[in-house]
């Protein structure tokens, strides 16, 4: 965040440190990393070279599965939504 503070891979890392709070079901912490990482990334995603957007789709599913596991079932909906929608365009 220091080096990089406005490059999509900064928004990356959040999102992989908010799946691995996901995977230790610290729900709470992982939550709001996982959408700033999202958002960041989404800003950002022009400058997100062709083989980086993957990630994009990755923090979409980590997203859908904290607000499974959290019970959140209409978030969890809307983000399957958008995640549809990415993957639909990304082809």
């Amino acid at each position: 965040e220091t080096k990089i503070p406005d490059d999509w891979r900064t928004f990356n890392a959040r999102s992989m440190l908010g799946g691995s709070l996901l995977g230790q079901k610290k729900y709470t912490e992982a939550e709001p990393l996982l959408f700033s990482g999202y958002e960041g990334m989404k800003q950002r995603e022009v400058n997100i070279p062709l083989e980086g957007k993957v990630r994009l789709s990755e923090t979409l599913r980590r997203l859908v599965e904290l607000y499974e596991a959290t019970n959140r079932p209409d978030q969890a909906a809307a983000w399957k939504r958008k995640l549809a929608e990415f993957d639909k365009t990304e082809k």
